[in-house]
């Protein structure tokens, strides 16, 4: 599922404040020059995956969704998923366990 990082917190006026997004979390950055593939692969993790620069192509099963600077997506975890830079690009990743084990 994509969706707009920048949507996820409002501001409050005369006041700072921060949202945690998630809990229990190992952080990682990627870069990956233009029209590297990553080919399919799955994780333990749920991966969030945070375009900082640059355009990516996630490939989850049949699907494939086109993200930008400034834009994530979340990658479940145990579902094979590839990735395809259209341009030099820098993500963040954010591994998170999932909920249960069994899941």
């Amino acid at each position: 599922m994509k969706q707009e990082l920048q949507q996820c917190i409002s501001f409050k006026q005369q006041q700072a404040h921060s949202k945690p997004l998630l809990k229990n979390v190992d952080l990682s950055i990627l870069a990956l020059d233009q029209h590297v593939l990553v080919d399919y692969h799955s994780s333990p993790y749920d991966v969030y995956a945070y375009v900082i620069t640059g355009e990516v192509l996630f490939s989850i099963k049949d699907e494939h969704t086109l993200v930008s600077t400034g834009e994530y997506i979340e990658l479940p975890h145990h579902i094979p998923h590839a990735v395809k830079a259209n341009q030099a690009s820098k993500i963040m990743l954010v591994l998170k366990q999932p909920k249960n084990e069994n899941e």
